[in-house]
């Protein structure tokens, strides 16, 4: 029995090593394309097992001397994109009933101009990669005074002409000193893991972004995870059925026809149904920006549901995607 017991340790033990291993550690792991069907599944449960920020975040938030209800995004044109986050200013369309509880409680709190915080000046460009964010980080904590921050960066740093097991090391140290600025300020971070890539190992990457909020117990909206999730086998808009047929932007699924940035179908502009939030890219990475972010207002900050709000929610009938040959 005892020789059995320390088998079974032993075998345990050997799949505990086999789970710790990262992605990165696979030999010539830069030189394969992704498999994200075969990595997928470990990263979301990597992102389930992520500790609770909520203590962690609360003593971040009692060092905060900026000013409340400020919401500042550092990123490339992900996040610079007028497509995220600013067409909520504006109610949207067939937003589920816990989705309507979040944004009333967004809207009774944060900001208002934040809706619109859109260019470098507020923390976000197109091209730019972690080494800007983290050159930059100072000047805008300083003048956005932001209670929460929303890093998203790392598209741009796998295309640098760098060995990339260099480029992955110079990254993640940019991102790991671009959030402790963030946090030695007593702005919440949250983290936000890269859109998928065909040519990239987007997965490798991600995997940092889960191993630093797991160390730093930061809030982490998966959005990677999400598209995989939601569109496992035919999320890339560059792929030859969506390419001859389609607009790059209008492609009717998550990631553009340029196989990088999400796409934004205006059949599905602002629309939270659930078909929308499988087709358009900008549109699921704002609702799950929305829902972190309230978690962090009620669980962190304290903030109290408004009351019930009395619009009624707009709902529309199902959008449909264009036809083929009519972007």
């Amino acid at each position: 029995m005892r020789r059995h017991c320390l088998g079974l340790l032993a075998v345990s033990l050997l799949a505990l090593s086999a789970l710790a291993a990262e992605l990165a550690d696979e030999p010539g792991a830069f030189g394969k394309r992704p498999d994200y069907p075969k990595t997928t599944p470990k990263l979301l449960e990597d992102y389930k097992n992520l500790p609770d920020y909520a203590e962690a975040m609360k003593k971040v938030h009692a060092k905060f001397t900026g000013t409340p209800g400020t919401l500042a995004m550092f990123g490339d044109s992900i996040t610079a994109a007028r497509e995220f986050w600013s067409p909520l200013k504006e109610p949207g369309k067939n937003m589920s009933p816990q989705m309507r509880k979040d944004y009333d409680l967004v809207r009774s709190y944060m900001k208002d101009e934040c809706w619109s915080w859109k260019g470098k000046q507020y923390g976000h460009e197109g091209g730019k990669a972690s080494k800007w964010i983290l050159d930059n980080a100072d000047q805008w904590l300083k003048d956005l005074k932001p209670e929460v921050v929303v890093i998203l960066v790392g598209s741009n740093d796998m295309d640098l002409k760098v060995a990339p097991e260099q480029g992955l090391k110079d990254w993640e140290q940019n991102l790991t000193d671009s959030v402790k600025k963030c946090l030695d300020n007593g702005s919440i971070v949250i983290l936000c893991t890269i859109p998928p890539r065909a040519s990239r190992r987007c997965d490798v990457y991600n995997e940092r972004v889960l191993k630093l909020a797991a160390t730093l117990k930061l809030p982490v909206t998966d959005y990677a995870g999400q598209i995989l999730t939601r569109r496992p086998d035919d999320w890339d808009g560059s792929a030859p059925q969506f390419r001859e047929k389609y607009e790059k932007s209008e492609v009717p699924t998550l990631i553009s026809g340029d196989g990088e940035h999400p796409s934004c179908p205006k059949a599905f502009a602002n629309d939270y149904s659930e078909e929308a939030l499988k087709t358009h890219g900008y549109g699921l990475r704002t609702y799950l920006t929305l829902t972190t972010y309230a978690q962090v207002l009620r669980k962190v900050i304290g903030v109290r549901e408004p009351p019930a709000s009395s619009q009624p929610v707009v709902t529309s009938q199902p959008a449909t995607a264009p036809a083929a040959g009519k972007p």
